[in-house]
């Protein structure tokens, strides 16, 4: 495992059209509350994993990114293309897409003070403009969120099993509201010399690399929990508000259906 905070001249991934990747490095960059610098690199022989944690007052974005080179590419298009008619059509996106949203779990486990996290997810594809079964990179992406209560919360994260030709891990805790980083600590629960708030795990033999494991300790700023404490009471006074309107529109249905034909109101 490296610490890394800052990386320069390496070869960036830029999908035509969008940039999914290129957006996600220009948010960090541009992120006053956060130190971390997104590296971004395509391996023709690897899948480079980037996994980001994003924590905001109340709930938690976690961004995984997995960047297929030319040869893991075109295994994964082969994959995909169902029928094997040599093009990947929509129905196999949406296929393939809603597979890797399913069971988001495989892809990245979360605790919260040692309780597992119910990741609510999506995914998206980019075939970087090609449908074809070719050597092309393509870039799968898993979005999830969850909420999160103010206090002093351990956040541990447990990067999925490798992939076939798995390349470079690197996870990235990005703060944007809310959150101090108290400590980090390894997969053995060893803390770090200094809190960190990304670190790079090198590509190696799967039979040989332990799971890629780290945990966060984060720490509500002042003023964070009664912020929080109202907002979630502001949306159960709305939640109140919402059965007492339609309790009020029962009973009139009710009055209305009571009423002798003929009769009228009053």
């Amino acid at each position: 495992m490296r610490v890394v905070k800052n990386r320069a001249g390496r070869r960036s991934w830029r999908p035509a059209g969008r940039g999914l990747l290129v957006a996600l490095a220009l948010s960090l960059l541009a992120s006053p509350a956060s130190e971390v610098r997104a590296h971004v690199e395509t391996v023709p022989t690897l899948v480079n994993r980037y996994i980001t944690v994003t924590a905001f007052e109340t709930r938690v974005d976690v961004l995984v990114s997995l960047l297929f080179g030319h040869l893991p590419a075109r295994e994964r298009r082969r994959i995909i293309d169902a029928d094997g008619d040599g093009r990947i059509d929509d129905r196999e996106l949406s296929r393939e897409r809603l597979a890797w949203g399913r069971s988001p779990e495989k892809i990245v486990q979360l605790t919260v003070d040692g309780a597992p996290v119910a990741l609510r997810a999506a995914a998206t594809l980019d075939l970087n403009g090609d449908r074809t079964v070719g050597a092309k990179p393509l870039l799968i992406e898993l979005h999830g969120t969850f909420e999160i209560v103010p206090g002093q919360r351990r956040l541990r994260l447990l990067a999925g099993p490798d992939l076939p030709r798995m390349g470079e891990t690197e996870i990235a805790l990005d703060i944007v509201a809310g959150w101090e980083l108290d400590g980090t600590f390894d997969a053995a629960e060893r803390p770090t010399p200094a809190p960190q708030r990304m670190f790079q795990f090198p590509s190696a033999p799967a039979a040989n690399r332990p799971p890629i494991a780290l945990t966060f300790l984060l720490r509500a700023r002042p003023g964070a929990e009664a912020a929080a404490g109202g907002w979630r009471w502001g949306r159960t006074a709305w939640g109140l508000v919402a059965a007492a309107v339609a309790a009020i529109l029962a009973l009139a249905v009710m009055a209305l259906r009571s009423r002798k034909p003929g009769e009228r109101p009053g």
